[in-house]
């Protein structure tokens, strides 16, 4: 048996889950949607979004399971319970192109992130932000789910953490606003911690949130917050999930735009307020006269924030759509694209060269202690200079000036192969 997901080593850490979970986009059972009916020149034709019922936190998900024998065993899991049980069994997960959990298997992966994230045992509350959360605290967590999930160390769990992150982040703004009194002092909102969070650990996060900066960065929150009058409809499923969930459906891949339309409908095909439909419109007018999708992406919202791309769900970055953002039929009919697979190509060929060198010199490394070997047995049984010593000596310099050379050329090489492949690595 092959599993097309990765199957790691086993961890043996076992959770206890407390409190409540900051829950991934969950619904499975779709209704066939409506469709929209616009003119041709609107634009792409997408379907409305079907309902968007949250999925209980206690609800089971339709997934397949792996045994160690390598048996692919249909379950029906929840969260709660994948994480509270010791098995040898790990659940197959789901991902789409752009390592974003999808299907049933990955509503499940999300509502178990949330667990994980709402138990401040496993991500204290004193650290300011996720950058500063100590990294065997990420790695504990992440062997916990490597656990229970079949994921593989590079994508996945950079999504993985992505996620923890964020849900980590709004369990603590959910604590603050939940068990903050207002009206009580903050010395006697100090001396009562919530259940399960340490006394001393509270007294930091209280200070921090009521601290001239923490306000300031509120406040300013809380106004960009106001400004948003475009709700999306999708609910707390997430875009990657509804996409994946529209494409098995009709048969046909959903663009970014496609999802940015769905994710603002209601049921019936109409908007949720007037803002949202003038901005679905002239986002499909960018679209005719824009030479890409993101570019009218840009036209229409202006630049995307950092670590976040509008219509893909989290996990994808704008970093990922730099060579997008340029019209590929310009970049063919201007050679850029071959240019730029040639120029790739002569980079392989040279770091195939340098690898070879490098054999070479590990050889000549071995020449040389042998070498040194018979020069200090020599001095040692003739004190004096001979010709035999003095050709040794002579082969030992000659080798040390071709390794000086060599590393020179890799000093030299590796900065531009470093700089060619990164600029290359988004065709």
């Amino acid at each position: 048996m092959n599993p097309s997901a990765q199957v790691g080593s086993n961890h043996s850490a076992s959770i206890t889950n407390t409190g409540s979970s900051s829950q991934e986009g969950v619904q499975t059972n779709s209704t066939s949607p409506n469709e929209v009916h616009a003119n041709a020149q609107d634009g792409p034709q997408v379907a409305a979004s079907s309902s968007t019922q949250r999925k209980p936190k206690n609800a089971s998900w339709n997934v397949n399971v792996i045994d160690p024998d390598g048996h692919i065993i249909p379950s029906k899991l929840r969260a709660a319970d994948v994480l509270s049980t010791k098995t040898p069994n790990r659940i197959l997960t789901q991902w789409n192109s752009r390592s974003q959990p999808v299907g049933e298997s990955g509503g499940l992966l999300g509502q178990a992130l949330g667990l994980l994230a709402s138990n401040f045992s496993h991500f204290p509350i004193v650290y300011e932000n996720w950058k500063i959360v100590p990294d065997h605290y990420k790695d504990s967590v992440y062997a916990t789910i490597k656990e229970k999930f079949v994921v593989n160390e590079d994508d996945h769990r950079k999504f993985i953490l992505t996620s923890l992150g964020k849900k980590w982040r709004d369990n603590k703004s959910e604590l603050f606003l939940e068990k903050y009194d207002w009206g009580v002092s903050m010395a006697q909102n100090i001396q009562n911690p919530p259940v399960g969070i340490e006394p001393d650990h509270w007294i930091l996060f209280v200070q921090h949130k009521l601290s001239d900066k923490q306000r300031e960065i509120s406040e300013k929150n809380a106004a960009n917050r106001a400004k948003q009058v475009i709700p999306h409809t999708l609910g707390s499923k997430s875009l990657a999930r509804k996409k994946d969930e529209l494409e098995l459906q009709d048969g046909r891949p959903y663009s970014r735009a496609d999802m940015y339309l769905v994710s603002h409908q209601k049921n019936d095909g109409t908007y949720v307020n007037d803002e949202t439909r003038l901005k679905c419109d002239q986002l499909r007018t960018a679209i005719e006269n824009c030479s890409s999708e993101n570019e009218a992406f840009v036209d229409t919202f202006g630049n995307e924030r950092p670590g976040y791309v509008r219509g893909m769900g989290l996990g994808v970055t704008p970093s990922q759509l730099t060579i997008s953002s340029f019209n590929r039929s310009t970049l063919q009919n201007d050679g850029l694209i071959e240019k730029m697979q040639s120029e790739i190509e002569s980079l392989k060929e040279k770091a195939a060269e340098v690898d070879a060198l490098k054999a070479q010199v590990a050889e000549m490394d071995v020449l040389k202690e042998q070498l040194a070997f018979l020069m200090q047995s020599l001095s040692m049984n003739s004190p004096q200079s001979s010709p035999l010593s003095e050709y040794v000596g002579f082969i030992l310099s000659g080798f040390n000036a071709i390794e000086h050379d060599f590393n020179e050329v890799v000093n030299l090489e590796s900065p531009r192969e470093t700089r060619s492949s990164s600029s290359s690595s988004h065709v």
